[in-house]
């Protein structure tokens, strides 16, 4: 199983430090977010590819989501969103990626009984998305988000459905804060994943997974975990990780609970109890 460690463009300046950190935390992977200006300005470094084989690091890529909607009903900022898309899947192509990962959502407000719509956009970016990612040899996942249309569990099996080479991201966090938002109600991870369509489930190839919390300020995310958060997750997660298909971790953690930012080193305890790891 995989345990990777989120970057971004700007780590990248420092990547072969950076990638001595994250190996020596424990981490097997990595997984780079492709934002602007990366594939639309620049290539992925050179340095970066070499750092990541001298470390024994395997490679995941988020391709881009600000400014991208491959689920509008507006035809031509689908095709917009999927052209810049596509952009960057040909700047990745001949790397050994592990999964190339996308967001299918729109910024439509109307995200009920209305939803078909985006849904069937989703569906037509899907489809030409899988034809280009099994050119690349590596496999496509969808990723749940905090709150944008198309991109709630429910409405992953009707976005999915018979699109056979797709998986999906489950990024728990962002799937609770959901449920928050709807219900005012916290669920455990536990009842979270009992919660789940079980056609999404049986596609889940992939966990982002991040501390969080309830405050003042209302629910955040994005943070280091807690221990209870963190076998909450070991609990659920355990006959995922038992499947050939199941990928792996992405402890996706931009900041400590005083909003100092996060080094490998302190994610260290999370990479051991996730190895099942306890000496």
């Amino acid at each position: 199983m995989l345990i990777s460690f989120n970057v971004w463009l700007k780590d990248l300046s420092g990547f072969k430090a950076l990638s001595k950190e994250i190996s020596k935390a424990g981490f097997n992977g990595v997984e780079l977010s492709l934002d602007y200006p990366l594939c639309f300005e620049e290539d992925i470094p050179r340095y970066v590819i070499d750092a990541l084989n001298v470390e024994g690091l395997t490679l995941g890529i988020h391709l881009p989501w600000r400014d991208i909607a491959l689920a509008s009903p507006i035809e031509y900022v689908r095709e917009a969103s999927l052209k810049a898309v596509s952009q960057c899947l040909n700047k990745i192509r001949g790397l050994k990626t592990e999964y190339v990962l996308t967001h299918m959502t729109t910024d439509q407000v109307e995200c009920g009984y209305k939803d078909l719509k985006c849904i069937e956009s989703g569906r037509k970016s899907l489809e030409f998305l899988i034809e280009e990612v099994k050119e690349l040899g590596t496999k496509l996942l969808v990723e749940t988000t905090r709150s944008r249309c198309c991109s709630r569990d429910d409405q992953l099996s009707t976005l999915l459905k018979d699109l056979k080479d797709v998986g999906v991201c489950l990024d728990i966090p962002h799937l609770i804060e959901q449920r928050y938002r709807r219900f005012k109600s916290l669920p455990t991870i536990n009842n979270l994943f009992k919660e789940l369509p079980p056609d999404v489930l049986e596609r889940t190839s992939l966990i982002h997974f991040h501390g969080y919390s309830l405050t003042n300020e209302g629910f955040v995310s994005h943070i280091k975990p807690k221990e209870d958060q963190v076998g909450e997750l070991l609990d659920a997660i355990i006959s995922l990780s038992n499947r050939r298909d199941f990928i792996g971790v992405v402890l996706e953690v931009f900041k400590d609970e005083t909003s100092k930012s996060i080094e490998p080193k302190d994610l260290k305890y999370v990479v051991k109890r996730l190895k099942f790891d306890d000496t």
